[in-house]
């Protein structure tokens, strides 16, 4: 692994000197992120223009069959010579390294795949070698992608097929239209000083009142080019299921191999209420992560340290007029052994970790269905504090190093003392609601599964009804979706939540608020709360954290159990989750989620953008489980994340349930 910082990124003298200014000249990487820009949507339409043409009598099975034919080729090939010359110009005395941090997109080793190549430099001689190369292979991959898909990954029905052909015709060049309109969009508006992210300009009225009017018109079409047609035909002409429906799971237990973007639960009609639900849903989705993923490889989408702090998600233009850094996250092993199966972290203040770990290893044999507390000092000593009779599933403090630590299943809460005394604190041991008002060890509680304690000494939990159906040797409890807290004097209480499952009340009192399978929280530096759901995949804040707060969505869109993946480098509120089991906030604002059934550490700027800062998507692959340890985060296989603490060291520390180390680390580093 090479080593990562500003200007490290190039391994050989020969390499370095491609990329050091003449003496004497002044350096633009504004001016050179710009050439790029203005080449890349140049390179774009004359690649959508060449699938036009592609598509106008019948598509191959693969589109670059096409693309790659003889004067398809010829004239990409002139437009990336010509985008070669522009920039080659305005980047003359500028590094794509060190002053554009491009390698986290094109480095190949940083990135295995079909559009990373092993020089860092922004053009040379030859093919497949640099960063211009990459740039274009990547837009050409994304738009070959999404154009198989809206085909239904079949050649395009001639006339002879009649209603299907229609039909056909119909979704894909809706949808090809679709995407034009977007990218085009988007690239005008990053092309101004306005659009300070991809969040930003999609968020923008104007530029989604245009896009949303053509995905009606698009929709609308389809619809009445299809009808009397069914799309999911198996073995006839059409056949787009396999197209959109992705493996599914229990939410919060199954933790998938591979979740690619935009795969729904089920997807079995063309068209119908709801935005996660039909097949127009999952094609459109899949216009939005090619327009996103265009946009994240060329204008970029990372956190920007400037003199005001990292809060804030940009692309690369915005963040040098910001006079500020990119930064990514770097992935490590924590250097902790020892731990069977860890599911709560938390920080004291002088930086030992405390660790709700299970008693023996869950895979042999299954376990023995215990637990355990340990302690993990500043040098990584680990030391047992109490022993548990139930399998731990979360862990607080108080200001006295009381730990608080839910136990799921057994439908109670331990407390566990400095010196590792145990005792009940809250719940009877069977699932339910009641108890408000009494004895905390009297209420009946259902599937605690995180804690968080206030600086008054109320400890907080969540409550999930269902999710006892996952473990019923304790009973099913109904209507038990809230925020409950028992406070000093041992008296439970209800803060949140009306009880039924569900999703309304947004933007309303969190007391009467819906919530969907609530499994992580935490209370953030400024006194709010924010929970994270497995249920209908929100991530929420409240404030105050009083009987009067007010809930408001940060990330998610409410929908089926089953989520899935989509929206990274765009608004938080556009994008999809997947089980969010573990929530984290930085002092800078932002929140950090672990998205479980994605492989997924996400992070939702104090602006509302998400972007993936951990896991390609994989859980093991030909790298190994914990590949990508040392280098940028997001490039790394995490396997099913779930609890995260921040340390008072700035590092995020999470565990994974598929890979051993279990505990690895994340540190924010500045290009």
């Amino acid at each position: 692994m090479r080593p990562r910082g500003i200007g490290c990124l190039v391994s050989t003298v020969a390499l370095a000197a491609l990329l050091v200014p003449s003496p004497g000249a002044a350096a633009n990487p504004l001016q050179c992120q710009r050439a790029i820009e203005r080449g890349s949507t140049r390179y774009l339409d004359a690649l959508f223009a060449a699938a036009d043409r592609c598509t106008a009598t019948g598509l191959p099975y693969d589109i670059l069959d096409c693309l790659a034919n003889l004067s398809t080729d010829a004239e990409l090939a002139g437009e990336r010579a010509r985008w070669s010359r522009r920039a080659a110009r305005e980047c003359a005395h500028s590094t794509v390294g060190a002053d554009l941090p491009y390698y986290a997109t094109c480095d190949s080793d940083v990135l295995p795949g079909r559009c990373a190549f092993p020089s860092p430099v922004l053009d040379a001689p030859g093919a497949d070698n640099d960063v211009l190369d990459c740039l274009a292979c990547q837009m050409r991959a994304w738009v070959s992608d999404v154009t198989i898909a809206l085909f239904g990954g079949h050649p395009l029905p001639d006339a002879s097929a009649g209603a299907e052909a229609t039909c056909a015709r119909a979704i894909a060049t809706g949808g090809v239209t679709a995407l034009r309109t977007l990218t085009g969009e988007l690239g005008r508006c990053l092309g101004h000083r306005r659009g300070t992210s991809i969040a930003v300009c999609i968020d923008d009225p104007g530029l989604r009142a245009r896009v949303d009017s053509v995905t009606a018109t698009w929709r609308a079409q389809a619809v009445t080019a299809c009808t009397g047609v069914d799309p999911f035909t198996v073995d006839q002409t059409l056949n787009y299921p396999h197209e959109c429906n992705g493996p599914s799971g229990a939410p919060g237990q199954v933790c998938r191999v591979f979740v690619p973007p935009c795969t729904f639960a089920s997807t079995n009609r063309l068209d119908g209420p709801g935005d996660g639900d039909d097949l127009l849903d999952c094609l459109g989705c899949r216009v939005e992560e090619t327009a996103l993923g265009i946009g994240r490889a060329v204008q970029g989408a990372s956190l920007c340290c400037t003199d005001a702090g990292c809060g804030v998600v940009m692309s690369r233009k915005a963040c040098l007029l910001a006079h500020g850094r990119p930064a990514y996250y770097r992935i490590d092993d924590s250097g902790v052994s020892g731990l069977f199966l860890p599911h709560g972290l938390a920080f004291a203040p002088d930086g030992t970790l405390y660790v709700a770990d299970f008693g023996s290893d869950p895979y042999d044999n299954g376990g023995d269905g215990s637990g355990r507390v340990v302690t993990i000092s500043p040098d990584l000593t680990t030391s047992p504090l109490a022993s548990l009779p139930e399998v731990p599933l979360g862990i607080a403090l108080d200001s006295d190093r009381n730990a608080y630590v839910p136990c799921g299943c057994a439908e109670l809460i331990r407390r566990v003392t400095p010196t590792g005394e145990v005792s009940l604190f809250a719940g009877t041991g069977t699932a339910g609601h009641s108890g408000d008002g009494g004895p905390a060890t009297e209420a009946a509680i259902a599937l605690p599964r995180r804690a968080a304690v206030d600086a008054a000494g109320n400890v907080y939990f969540t409550e999930s009804g269902l999710l006892t159906l996952g473990c019923t040797q304790n009973g099913i409890a109904t209507n038990a979706e809230h925020v409950r807290y028992v406070d000093p004097a041992g008296i439970m209480h209800t803060i949140f939540g009306a009880g039924p499952y569900g999703a309304a009340g947004e933007d309303g009192p969190a007391a009467s608020a819906e919530f969907g399978a609530l499994l992580s929280l935490i209370i953030a530096p400024d006194q709010t709360m924010v929970l994270g759901e497995v249920g209908t995949q929100r991530v929420l804040r409240i404030h105050p954290l009083s009987p009067d707060g007010i809930v408001s969505r940060l990330a998610g869109r409410p929908g089926n159990p089953f989520g899935t993946y989509s929206g990274d480098g765009g608004p938080a509120r556009r994008a999809r989750f997947f089980s969010v089991e573990g929530v984290a906030q930085d002092p800078d604002g932002n929140v950090v989620v672990s998205d479980f059934q994605n492989n997924r550490v996400r992070l939702i700027d104090t602006a509302g953008s998400v972007i993936t800062i951990a896991g390609s998507g994989e859980i093991a692959g030909n790298r190994g489980p914990t590949a990508g340890d040392g280098g940028p985060g997001q490039q790394a296989l995490v396997g099913c994340p779930q609890e995260l603490a921040q340390g008072p060291d700035g590092r995020l520390w999470f565990h994974n349930q598929v890979a051993t180390p279990y505990l690895r680390t994340l540190t924010r580093v500045l290009f």
